[in-house]
C-alpha cells in the first residue's frame, strides 16, 4: 500500500514519459523484470531523462523536487 499522493506523483511522471509505474496487484515478478529490462536500455533512460528536464527546466531535478516538497509542507 501507498499513500495516494505518492501514487499521484508517480503517475504524473509516468504520464509525462519520465517514469515507469507498477502498482499493487499489478506487480508481478515478470512485470518487475520487464520494467527493469526497459530501464537497463540506454535509449529508454535517455528519454526519461529528457522528459524530466522538460518538467524541471534548467534547474537540477533533485533541487527542484526538494523545493516543491518544502513549499508544499510550509502551507
Amino acid at each position: 500500500g501507498s499513500r495516494g499522493d505518492q501514487v499521484e506523483n508517480a503517475n504524473f511522471f509516468k504520464e509525462k514519459g519520465a517514469a515507469l509505474v507498477l502498482e499493487g496487484k499489478d506487480v508481478t515478478n515478470d512485470k518487475l523484470k520487464s520494467s527493469l529490462e526497459k530501464l537497463y536500455d540506454v535509449k529508454t533512460r535517455k528519454i526519461f531523462s529528457e522528459n524530466c528536464k522538460k518538467i524541471t527546466g534548467d534547474e537540477r531535478s533533485a533541487f527542484k523536487i526538494a523545493k516543491i516538497i518544502f513549499e508544499e509542507n510550509i502551507k
